[in-house]
């Protein structure tokens, strides 16, 4: 077992019902579960139509945590479910990937 061991909570971000054109946004929580600190070398998201904050600048301790944004946006087709996957990178080459859901109201609908 690493020393490190960054969680990533929820492992699931659900975004709800989204209204075509309008973005939501919800929080990401990065704990280090470890006994020695951790760094978050990246955020990525598996599309442009999504938007994460920055990682954090400076190690994360161990019990300590980091919340970020991760913003998706619907696009203008409604009707859909949506599903992305963004991955967050550690040092030392750890990686934990979450999946983005939403479902799209048709537009026209209340």
């Amino acid at each position: 077992v690493s020393a490190a061991t960054p969680r990533c909570t929820p492992e699931t971000l659900e975004l709800g019902e989204l209204t075509v054109g309008t973005p939501k946004t919800v929080q990401l929580t990065v704990t280090n579960n470890g006994k020695s600190a951790i760094t978050v070398e990246s955020m990525k998201a598996g599309c442009g139509c999504t938007k994460i904050s920055d990682a954090p600048k400076t190690p994360i301790a161990p019990g300590a945590s980091f919340t970020g944004d991760v913003t998706g946006d619907p696009g203008k087709k409604g009707g859909i479910d949506l599903s992305k996957t963004m991955t967050v990178g550690f040092v030392g080459g750890q990686t934990e990937t979450i999946t983005i859901k939403g479902r799209v109201k048709a537009e026209g609908s209340l």
